[in-house]
């Protein structure tokens, strides 16, 4: 089964996406915000991707991923936002494809998660 790492600090949200995850055959830990998250992923790992909201208290999902990456952990993630836009290189550098913006349906969700980890599973490029 497919481990996902879900970060969102609204409750509803966190709740119906942990459902629908769940629903779609991931098993799911969530965390209330990035630090939670942070603490989760270092006590569970091994995750298979994360799903991490970028507007956080404590830490954002870029914030979080940042951090990840700087350890050499090339975990696979997904960022959601209601405004944030990345450009092509800050994409590149965090190892993640755009952005999802909120509302984001449960197929395109799925969807995503599932080429960033099968994205983190091909070698690295020249």
């Amino acid at each position: 089964m497919t481990r996902v790492l879900l970060a969102e600090d609204e409750p509803l949200l966190r709740e119906i996406l942990v459902e629908g995850l769940v629903d779609e055959g991931f098993d799911v830990e969530a965390a209330v915000d990035g630090l939670e998250a942070l603490v989760l992923y270092r006590a569970q790992r091994p995750f298979d991707a994360l799903l991490l909201d970028e507007e956080m208290p404590g830490l954002t999902g870029r914030q979080l991923l940042r951090l990840l990456r700087g350890e050499g952990d090339r975990v696979a993630a997904v960022i959601f936002s209601g405004n944030l836009v990345l450009e092509a290189g800050e994409q590149a550098e965090l190892g993640i494809g755009p952005v999802l913006r909120k509302p984001v349906s449960m197929r395109e969700l799925c969807a995503a998660l599932h080429a960033a980890i099968a994205a983190a599973k091909r070698p690295p490029g020249p």
